[in-house]
């Protein structure tokens, strides 16, 4: 399985903050602080962090048994099918949800703290051009639904095999470097840091 990793766009969804006024005065007292500092973040509602690639070649080889006399003995010929897919997904980060007691400053950081990233399939496609069939004259084809439960089983062996600890060090990277300009832009100089809820739970959420 070929993964190819597109740590593209740092885009947000919602139009997060992007209207934001450069003239905003830095808040002089901590209380006032966390509040400018979480009305900025929830605002920004979701962000898309990155996308993802996924090539995956499902296999079948038809090892069909015929019943004779109590006996079973193989069906005669092969009926093999290789189905080449492509599953793109894409890496979001709910800011939505994040409240001020999430946020929390030293003297050189600003800590927040965010739920877990969730992974969400944006769409699924079989390479026909590379598809790859062999079925001896005497057997049957296959039909429309074999192919469509072999690229779900493609499908669910895709999301077994993602890195979730790649995937919540690749978003917590892009969620800073989607954020830090904002806070900059309000005239925040400290350094981001950010972490996930439930941290020692490397599986964010997949949705479908």
């Amino acid at each position: 399985m070929k993964l190819f990793l597109s740590t593209l766009l740092l885009m947000l969804l919602f139009s997060c903050c992007c209207n934001e006024k450069t003239n905003v005065d830095r808040p002089t007292n901590k209380i006032d602080s966390i509040g400018v500092l979480w009305e900025r973040v929830h605002h920004c509602s979701k962000l898309e962090v990155a996308e993802y690639t996924v090539l995956k070649t499902v296999s079948f080889d038809d090892k069909s048994q015929l019943k004779l006399f109590g006996y079973s003995t193989p069906l005669p010929g092969e009926k093999r099918l290789m189905i080449p897919i492509e599953v793109k997904m894409k890496i979001t980060v709910d800011l939505g949800f994040v409240t001020r007691d999430d946020i929390y400053t030293t003297d050189t950081t600003i800590n927040l703290t965010l739920p877990a990233p969730k992974i969400e399939i944006t769409s699924t496609k079989i390479d026909h051009e590379k598809s790859q069939e062999s079925v001896s004259w005497f057997r049957s084809n296959f039909t429309e639904q074999e192919r469509e439960n072999f690229m779900k089983q493609g499908i669910e062996e895709v999301k077994k095999n993602i890195s979730y600890l790649e995937i919540n060090n690749l978003a917590k990277s892009n969620t800073e470097n989607v954020l830090q300009p904002i806070l900059l832009n309000i005239g925040y100089k400290k350094r981001l840091n950010v972490t996930f809820k439930n941290s020692e739970i490397k599986s964010p959420n997949f949705k479908d």
